[in-house]
């Protein structure tokens, strides 16, 4: 169907299923494992619509789905799913703000989701309206920071390794790594933890993206490990001591950097001290 409607002229379709995949870790059954299986063909997958929201789907930070987490659930989610292809990508009208949908809004009644067919207005998004300022003066802080974190990201996923560069999955390279942000009682890594490659060979511009999706538990001592075929996709050189230099792109402030070699990437995984939960990294190789 997807081949279908790209032939007939669409411009882009809807990547449901990977949105999906997400979703159902929240929802109790799934794993960030998961997500590889949804990509579909290459071209259907920079070819679709990254969305974490929109007029169907349900509201991230509404009370009754995504785990009743809140509106912080988006943050992962959506930096997996608009980092992972050239698809163009949705953010929704008050996604920014962290709309929950709560409540009825009339004809949609209480179904988590904004109405389109009724004359409403979302309570959240008037907060950033303030009386026409356009401010966001009603906003609580932890709102204002969403909605910073949100122009970062769109704004960074407009650069070459985004853009125009192409995807590798390392979630399957670290099924059996038990510093792949493996938590106690669990027999294989990749159930909260998702990480892949971005790399643009026109720039050289490289980016190594994790998600942190746990509602409340940090991943510590997390090891990324690359296989020789990540290695040959970024075009780096294998010389076992070259240095690999990573520095946080999409944090409000700068991450210190993290230092890693060829050989360490290779063997026991890049070291990365703890990513909080509900959290995303994207960390551009210097």
């Amino acid at each position: 169907v997807m081949f279908d409607l790209l032939n007939a002229g669409f411009d882009a379709v809807y990547d449901a299923p990977a949105y999906r995949a997400l979703k159902r870790i929240y929802d109790g059954s799934g794993w960030a494992n998961d997500i590889d299986r949804e990509i579909a063909d290459g071209f259907i997958c920079h070819n679709s619509v990254r969305y974490a929201e929109n007029h169907d789907e349900v509201r991230l930070a509404a009370p009754s789905e995504w785990g009743g987490v809140g509106m912080e659930v988006g943050r992962g989610v959506s930096a997996i799913l608009y980092g992972m292809s050239r698809g163009v990508i949705m953010l929704y009208n008050g996604q920014e703000v962290g709309e929950p949908a709560a409540g009825p809004e009339g004809f949609g009644g209480d179904d988590a989701r904004t109405s389109i067919f009724d004359y409403w207005s979302m309570p959240e998004l008037v907060k950033w309206v303030d009386g026409h300022r356009y401010d966001g003066g009603q906003l609580s802080p932890e709102q204002k920071a969403l909605r910073a974190f949100y122009g970062r990201l769109v704004n960074l996923v407009g650069e070459p390794a985004f853009q125009d560069g192409e995807f590798f999955p390392l979630n399957p390279a670290n099924h059996d790594n038990p510093g792949f942000g493996r938590l106690p009682g669990e027999q294989a890594s990749g159930h909260w933890l998702y990480a892949f490659l971005r790399y643009d060979r026109s720039t050289e511009q490289k980016f190594l993206v994790l998600a942190n999706l746990h509602p409340t538990s940090p991943l510590q001592e997390v090891r990324v490990r690359l296989p020789e075929t990540a290695l040959h996709f970024l075009n780096l050189d294998e010389n076992a001591n070259r240095n690999i230099e990573l520095n946080d792109r999409l944090g409000a402030a700068r991450a210190s950097e993290i230092r890693s070699t060829v050989a360490e990437a290779l063997g026991a995984g890049i070291s990365i001290s703890e990513v909080p939960p509900l959290t995303p990294l994207y960390l551009e190789f210097g």
